[in-house]
């Protein structure tokens, strides 16, 4: 064999390759940007809106206010809290949000629909409270500025987890952690700020403001201090559970359901708790007789408040009434009605009940007997309820008379919760001469401040320069929508002269300008230099207005006056 046949005859076989699918795949759509996952969706800890936010920015390594100027903007060009200023270079005109953003209407959707947008996220909405659309009235649910629990903070950054803004520490009935027991906190300790909800620098677990570290694991002690007619620590906890399950809920259930079964169950709960009485089951839960009937027709939205305290006082869980199926709850009905009737303090019954009992009880009796033994019953029957009548109206007359003593003169709606009354009109009904001394008291007190805030505009208005409108807030403690509201005729008086001494300031700026340019202008043609344009910039002082097209203009005017020279 020749050398060459025994070398064909050594060599492996040649391999055989799989052929390759040119076809293209279905690639999944891409997002803008990175698609962050909410935490805690469908539980009472879920994360809100604004949290999201906050850390969707930290994932990119940027600011809030980058984020939301330039990506969010450029998905939808109606998202509120961006305004963007051409005339600077590189501002992403991005300006703090308050906690509507977690709420419901126009403005949460339309953070929502940007955000889905660009993480292509398809569940935000339950990171505020747009499930709950249609169902209740936003009024007094969210806080002005931003709360938090520094042992919450603490033990997620140890753990080595995720630190986020939960949805619940938004809620203003919401004082306590659910977790902690501890009040949570709405300054920082650093700065001691009151920190917006959403900010140009919001960071979770730190300072918008300093950048500090908000986290701490030494805690306070919980107070009583819970929403109206609640005044122990267990009554202030019970606002937060019944908010984190309401919160659980809204994952659930969209908001038409969620409007028909509240409807339907609120109505089987009045039939049940209040034996068909409407006025039974308002004071069995403590609220107006009319806010009941509007709820009953469905004339109008229910405050969350006013639903935790037809709660707490019947022993209602709040998410017996959003469930789909109304036989359910049934079992929290009667256990609400056998709670009113054992803190029920004294019995009342219909006359026809008590005439019939009577009529049993002395069936041989004439007609005039049975009606003396019912007077005789109804005048015990008085006797027995009239001391806890006679307390409850020496309580109300005391503190009544002792509010006149206060300073500052709480209002009656206030007085009222003091006493356990949803209304005012107990107190109305009973001392109207007393109320009518509180109101004089408070109209009196009220027109003596106004008087002296207008004699205090009055002297800045005196003052020279004339305070910016910042400034005059700051030092009143009011906002400027009060002080427009209340003063009109002072505050068009002080933005009046502000203006005018701008304009002059302006003006006298501009004038320096331009003998300042004229100057550099001439002394560089006496040196031999061209005067251009940057050879003037260059030249001109720190304090100078640099207001480039007038100096393009008095640069141009002041070469053309040594013209003639030359």
């Amino acid at each position: 064999m020749t050398p060459l046949a025994l070398q064909h005859a050594t060599m492996p076989p040649p391999r055989v390759f799989d052929t390759w699918d040119l076809k293209q795949p279905n690639l999944p759509p891409r997002s803008r940007l990175f698609a962050l996952e909410p935490i805690g969706v469908g539980t009472s800890f879920v994360e809100s809106l604004t949290g999201y936010v906050s850390r969707l920015a930290e994932a990119h390594s940027v600011s809030v206010g980058n984020l939301v100027g330039r990506a969010l903007s450029a998905a939808t060009s109606k998202l509120s809290g961006v305004s963007l200023n051409r005339q600077v270079a590189g501002l992403h005109g991005f300006y703090a949000q308050g906690h509507a953003v977690n709420g419901f209407g126009n403005l949460p959707k339309t953070w929502v629909d940007a955000l889905e947008k660009v993480t292509l996220q398809r569940n935000l909405r339950l990171l505020t409270l747009l499930p709950f659309e249609g169902v209740f009235s936003l009024d007094g649910v969210f806080r002005r500025s931003r709360a938090w629990c520094p042992a919450c903070y603490e033990e997620w950054k140890s753990a080595g987890k995720i630190v986020y803004e939960p949805l619940l520490w938004a809620m203003k009935l919401v004082t306590i952690c659910p977790k902690h027991r501890r009040l949570l906190e709405d300054n920082c300790p650093y700065c001691h700020r009151a920190l917006p909800a959403l900010a140009v620098f919001s960071r979770p677990g730190y300072c918008s403001a300093c950048a500090n570290w908000l986290g701490r694991s030494d805690g306070h002690p919980s107070s009583g201090e819970g929403i109206a007619g609640f005044s122990t620590a267990e009554a202030a906890f019970w606002p937060t559970k019944a908010m984190g399950d309401l919160l659980g809920v809204a994952a659930h259930s969209g908001p038409q359901c969620l409007r028909a079964s509240f409807t339907a169950n609120f109505r089987n709960c009045v039939e049940v708790v209040g034996d068909g009485s409407q006025r039974a089951f308002a004071k069995a839960s403590r609220i107006s007789y009319s806010t009941v009937v509007s709820q009953m027709m469905g004339q109008r939205l229910l405050q969350i408040r006013t639903l935790l305290r037809i709660c707490y006082h019947p022993d209602i869980s709040p998410t017996a009434f959003l469930v789909n199926d109304q036989v359910s709850p049934v079992a929290d009905w009667e256990r609400a009605k056998r709670t009113v009737q054992r803190h029920s303090k004294c019995l009342s019954r219909q006359a026809a009940q008590v005439r019939l009992r009577l009529e049993r009880a002395v069936p041989k009796c004439e007609r005039g007997d049975v009606d003396r033994n019912l007077l005789e019953s109804c005048r015990a029957i008085g006797w027995k309820t009239a001391p806890y009548t006679r307390s409850q109206l020496a309580a109300m007359k005391a503190a009544l008379s002792n509010a006149l003593r206060e300073s500052p003169i709480p209002s009656l709606d206030e007085l009222g919760k003091r006493l356990g009354h949803a209304t005012s009109e107990p107190l109305r009904d009973h001392f109207p001469n007393l109320c009518d001394q509180i109101l004089e008291r408070r109209r009196a007190i009220r027109n003596q401040r106004i008087a002296v805030l207008r004699k205090t505009l009055r002297a800045m208005l005196a003052e020279s320069p004339t305070p910016s409108l910042s400034t005059i807030c700051i030092r009143v403690g009011l906002s400027s929508s009060t002080l427009w509201k209340h003063w009109p005729e002072e505050m068009t008086a002080i933005h009046s002269k502000r203006r005018h001494e701008r304009r002059k300031t302006s003006e006298r700026r501009k004038e320096r300008m331009i003998q300042e340019v004229r100057g550099i202008v001439q002394e560089l043609h006496r040196e031999g230099k061209c005067p251009t344009q940057r050879r003037v910039r260059a030249l001109l002082s720190k304090t100078t207005l640099k207001d480039w097209k007038a100096l393009e203009a008095t640069v141009r005017a002041a070469r053309g006056e040594l013209r003639p020279q030359q």
